[in-house]
């Protein structure tokens, strides 16, 4: 008979399971202990048979269709570049949702590496641009504070919402204002992020702007409506920053 390797293993599993019982039972004595000895390794075999075909037990065996395998299968081939195997795994049934301890999913991975066929193969499997990571980081910020404007107005064609912030109260506006990515700033606003949206610390995009000395951009935004008469939770305004923008206790 041939046996996988792996129902070679269940069937030495099952043959100690059966000398374990015959050890007890037969020291108990009485027909149970009998009937335990006269099972013998046939029975173990017959036993093991029968449940490798269920489908739990099959897919434990192989991992070819326990969906949590795929899935870790498919972060091991997105952290190796391997974009054919990335596509063979999501043909299989592997989640594009799937995350990594640092909550990036396939999508986040290639916009922080600017690895636009994984982007692009993301995006065609349906990969949401708003799943942040543990550090409550989305794509579409990271994409806006990396300048990556092609897969930042990718995803903005999706209509993500773009007041999020992340644990320490940024957006994706505020992330390409204070990184100086004007390009950035510009996709967001004219995709609808508000420019007066208060985060954390009361802060506004100008603001941030300004306090990273981005006057280009500050300005920007003022003619698109943000209002420099806003002050933070300290009682400054954006161009009290600006004029300390030297000073690093002053900058937001």
């Amino acid at each position: 008979m041939n046996l996988t390797p792996a129902k070679r293993k269940g069937l030495v599993m099952c043959s100690a399971a059966w000398f374990d019982g015959n050890r007890i039972f037969s020291s108990a004595g009485g027909a149970l202990g009998r009937r335990v000895m006269r099972w013998g390794a046939a029975g173990a075999l017959g036993l093991w048979l029968s449940l490798s075909a269920l489908p739990g037990v099959a897919s434990a065996q192989t991992g070819e269709s326990d969906p949590r395998t795929l899935n870790q299968q498919l972060l091991a081939a997105v952290r190796q570049k391997d974009l054919a195997a990335v596509q063979g795994l999501l043909d299989r049934g592997a989640d594009i949702e799937s995350r990594n301890r640092f909550g990036d999913t396939a999508l986040m991975s290639a916009v922080k590496r600017g690895d636009m066929a994984l982007f692009e193969l993301a995006m065609s499997r349906g990969a949401r641009v708003d799943v942040a990571d543990v550090e409550g980081v989305t794509p579409v910020m990271t994409a806006a504070f990396e300048g990556r404007v092609p897969m930042l107005k990718a995803m903005l064609a999706r209509k993500p919402p773009l007041d999020p912030m992340d644990r320490y109260g940024r957006t994706a506006l505020i992330y390409a204002a204070g990184a100086g990515q004007m390009q950035s700033v510009q996709a967001l606003v004219e995709a609808g992020a508000p420019v007066n949206q208060r985060a954390g610390q009361e802060l506004t995009a100008l603001m941030w702007a300004s306090g990273q000395g981005q006057d280009e951009i500050a300005q920007w935004l003022i003619a698109r409506g943000a209002d420099a008469s806003l002050r933070d939770d300290r009682g400054m305004s954006a161009a009290q920053m600006r004029a300390a923008a030297s000073s690093p206790q002053a900058k937001p």
